[in-house]
């Protein structure tokens, strides 16, 4: 997989960046409704030239069809437009984050995702509400829960 991933000629680029770097921590502070709530960030891959994000997905499937649906599902479209804005507050300017998806499975097949500039605003816009409503929860030290007490399954009819 590996040598699948370095291979790939539309990859090649980002990993070979005069500036590259890789397993770089980030952390900034955002000042919502008056708290200062620290956000950080491991980015795989990121061009000192503070331009880039590249950020590697293991999948079973690295098609267009099949990446989005795991793209969807783990919520990888929040990971990005997070990692963006915590770097952009802590004075990098990131102007791309790019997944590079690689399957797990022969023979390895890469390719790279982003999301398109609309869909980006719309993942802010998410993040901002997110983080609205987490300063909420920590000034009132009260956070949702999914249930209270003991919540009882059923086996499904199936199960003999």
């Amino acid at each position: 997989m590996a040598t699948s991933v370095r291979s790939n000629k539309e990859v090649e680029p980002y990993l070979t960046h005069a500036s590259a770097k890789v397993e770089v921590s980030i952390v900034s502070v955002e000042k919502v409704n008056g708290l200062d709530i620290v956000c950080k960030g491991r980015a795989d891959l990121i061009t000192m030239d503070n331009t880039v994000i590249c950020d590697l997905k293991t999948c079973e499937d690295a098609s267009a069809d099949g990446f989005n649906k795991s793209f969807m599902q783990m919520g990888y479209w929040m990971q990005a437009a997070h990692y963006v804005a915590i770097c952009r507050k802590a004075g990098i300017p990131i102007q791309k984050f790019i997944f590079i998806a690689a399957e797990k499975n022969p023979p390895y097949c890469t390719a790279l995702y982003e999301l398109d500039v609309n869909s980006m605003e719309k993942a802010f816009a998410i993040r901002q509400r997110l983080m609205e409503n987490l300063s909420v929860c920590i000034a009132n030290n009260d956070f949702p829960v999914h249930t209270k007490g003991v919540t009882s399954f059923t086996l499904p009819p199936w199960i003999n």
